[in-house]
């Protein structure tokens, strides 16, 4: 199984619109990034720019006045949001 969490950031305007997390078969995971690459054209980053990416968009869209989902953690998004079901 792949346990993976997909976020959707509006960097030039209100931060971290959307992010869930899923638990899919390998193949299935594939099959989707196929899909959103398609969509949309992926780079390769570090998993700390993302992170920092994630932290900064969630920063500047609580300056203007939008708070966080409830999903959000302490510092900006929880990047382990569901990963106690995922055992």
């Amino acid at each position: 199984m792949v346990a993976a969490s997909f976020f959707l950031i509006e960097v030039w305007c209100l931060g971290v619109k959307a992010g869930f997390f899923v638990v899919m078969t390998p193949r299935k995971f594939g099959d989707r990034i196929d899909e959103l690459s398609r969509q949309q054209p992926f780079i390769d980053i570090d998993p700390s720019v993302a992170r920092k990416l994630l932290h900064d968009a969630a920063v500047y869209a609580a300056g203007l006045g939008l708070a966080p989902s409830e999903e959000a953690g302490p510092d900006g998004f929880n990047f382990m949001a569901g990963m106690a079901d995922f055992a």
